[in-house]
Protein backbone atom coordinates (compact mmCIF):
# COMPACT_ATOMS: atom_id res chain seq x y z
CA UNK A 1 0.00 0.00 0.00
CA UNK A 2 2.81 2.39 0.86
CA UNK A 3 4.53 1.97 -2.50
CA UNK A 4 1.27 2.40 -4.40
CA UNK A 5 0.63 5.64 -2.52
CA UNK A 6 4.17 6.88 -3.21
CA UNK A 7 3.66 6.22 -6.92
CA UNK A 8 0.34 8.07 -6.80
CA UNK A 9 1.99 10.98 -4.98
CA UNK A 10 4.65 11.27 -7.69
CA UNK A 11 2.03 11.08 -10.44
CA UNK A 12 -0.15 13.79 -8.85
CA UNK A 13 2.86 16.04 -8.35
CA UNK A 14 4.00 15.70 -11.97
CA UNK A 15 0.52 16.10 -13.44
CA UNK A 16 -0.99 18.73 -11.15
CA UNK A 17 -1.22 21.29 -13.96
CA UNK A 18 -3.39 19.12 -16.19
CA UNK A 19 -7.08 19.93 -16.51
CA UNK A 20 -9.20 18.54 -13.70
CA UNK A 21 -11.20 16.39 -16.11
CA UNK A 22 -8.00 14.80 -17.47
CA UNK A 23 -6.63 14.23 -13.97
CA UNK A 24 -9.93 12.72 -12.90
CA UNK A 25 -10.03 10.32 -15.87
CA UNK A 26 -6.46 9.15 -15.23
CA UNK A 27 -7.00 8.79 -11.47
CA UNK A 28 -10.19 6.78 -12.06
CA UNK A 29 -8.27 4.36 -14.29
CA UNK A 30 -5.47 4.04 -11.73
CA UNK A 31 -7.84 3.52 -8.78
CA UNK A 32 -9.98 1.02 -10.74
CA UNK A 33 -6.81 -0.90 -11.63
CA UNK A 34 -5.84 -0.99 -7.96
CA UNK A 35 -9.29 -2.38 -7.10
CA UNK A 36 -9.02 -4.97 -9.87
CA UNK A 37 -5.72 -6.24 -8.49
CA UNK A 38 -6.22 -5.90 -4.73
CA UNK A 39 -10.02 -6.13 -4.50
CA UNK A 40 -10.32 -9.58 -2.98
CA UNK A 41 -12.39 -10.83 -0.08
CA UNK A 42 -11.08 -9.51 3.22
CA UNK A 43 -9.21 -6.57 1.70
CA UNK A 44 -12.04 -3.99 1.66
CA UNK A 45 -10.64 -1.91 4.52
CA UNK A 46 -7.28 -1.64 2.79
CA UNK A 47 -8.71 -0.49 -0.54
CA UNK A 48 -11.01 1.95 1.30
CA UNK A 49 -7.93 3.41 3.04
CA UNK A 50 -6.21 3.56 -0.34
CA UNK A 51 -9.09 5.63 -1.77
CA UNK A 52 -9.03 8.02 1.20
CA UNK A 53 -5.29 8.51 0.88
CA UNK A 54 -5.51 9.06 -2.90
CA UNK A 55 -8.14 11.75 -2.32
CA UNK A 56 -5.86 13.41 0.25
CA UNK A 57 -2.86 13.24 -2.10
CA UNK A 58 -4.92 14.70 -4.94
CA UNK A 59 -6.10 17.50 -2.66
CA UNK A 60 -2.53 18.21 -1.55
CA UNK A 61 -1.24 18.67 -5.08
CA UNK A 62 -4.28 20.55 -6.35
CA UNK A 63 -3.78 22.93 -3.44
CA UNK A 64 -0.26 23.67 -4.66
CA UNK A 65 -1.34 24.71 -8.14
CA UNK A 66 -1.78 28.31 -7.05
CA UNK A 67 -0.20 30.43 -4.34
CA UNK A 68 -3.29 32.64 -4.09
CA UNK A 69 -6.00 30.22 -3.02
CA UNK A 70 -5.29 27.16 -0.92
CA UNK A 71 -7.53 24.16 -1.39
CA UNK A 72 -8.58 22.92 2.03
CA UNK A 73 -10.46 19.67 2.54
CA UNK A 74 -13.91 21.29 2.69
CA UNK A 75 -13.37 22.98 -0.67
CA UNK A 76 -11.94 19.78 -2.12
CA UNK A 77 -15.04 17.86 -1.07
CA UNK A 78 -17.51 20.53 -2.20
CA UNK A 79 -15.91 21.68 -5.44
CA UNK A 80 -13.80 18.83 -6.78
CA UNK A 81 -15.06 15.52 -5.39
CA UNK A 82 -18.71 16.42 -5.89
CA UNK A 83 -18.08 17.06 -9.60
CA UNK A 84 -15.29 14.52 -10.13
CA UNK A 85 -15.84 11.59 -7.72
CA UNK A 86 -13.35 8.74 -7.67
CA UNK A 87 -14.68 5.17 -7.95
CA UNK A 88 -15.99 3.63 -4.74
CA UNK A 89 -14.02 0.67 -3.35
CA UNK A 90 -15.36 -2.68 -4.43
CA UNK A 91 -14.46 -6.31 -4.08
CA UNK A 92 -13.78 -7.77 -7.52
CA UNK A 93 -12.91 -11.37 -6.61
CA UNK A 94 -14.74 -13.28 -3.89
CA UNK A 95 -12.90 -16.26 -2.49
CA UNK A 96 -15.49 -18.71 -1.22
CA UNK A 97 -14.57 -22.03 0.31
CA UNK A 98 -15.05 -24.60 -2.38
CA UNK A 99 -16.40 -28.04 -1.63
CA UNK A 100 -15.65 -31.01 -3.82
CA UNK A 101 -17.65 -34.19 -4.32
CA UNK A 102 -14.53 -36.31 -4.50
CA UNK A 103 -11.64 -36.82 -2.14
CA UNK A 104 -8.11 -36.37 -3.38
CA UNK A 105 -6.07 -39.48 -2.54
CA UNK A 106 -2.98 -37.59 -1.34
CA UNK A 107 -4.73 -34.71 0.40
CA UNK A 108 -3.92 -35.99 3.89
CA UNK A 109 -0.28 -36.90 3.21
CA UNK A 110 2.15 -33.98 3.38
CA UNK A 111 5.35 -33.92 1.40
CA UNK A 112 8.30 -32.95 3.60
CA UNK A 113 12.04 -32.67 3.27
CA UNK A 114 14.16 -35.17 5.18
CA UNK A 115 16.49 -33.31 7.56
CA UNK A 116 20.13 -34.18 7.95
CA UNK A 117 21.25 -34.75 4.39
CA UNK A 118 19.92 -36.61 1.41
CA UNK A 119 17.57 -33.81 0.37
CA UNK A 120 15.01 -36.46 -0.49
CA UNK A 121 11.27 -36.18 -0.24
CA UNK A 122 8.78 -38.54 1.38
CA UNK A 123 6.80 -39.91 -1.54
CA UNK A 124 3.04 -39.64 -1.79
CA UNK A 125 1.46 -43.07 -1.43
CA UNK A 126 -2.19 -43.81 -1.95
CA UNK A 127 -3.67 -44.99 1.35
CA UNK A 128 -4.94 -48.28 -0.07
CA UNK A 129 -1.54 -49.19 -1.59
CA UNK A 130 0.57 -48.11 1.38
CA UNK A 131 2.23 -51.27 2.87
Amino acid sequence: LRIALEVMNIWCRRNRHMKLSEQHAALCRKVAGHYAYYGITGNYVSIKNYLNQVERIWQKWLGRRSWRDKLNWARMRDRVLSKYPLPKPRIVVTWAKRTYDFEEPCASIVLARVCGGGGGVIPCFYPETNP
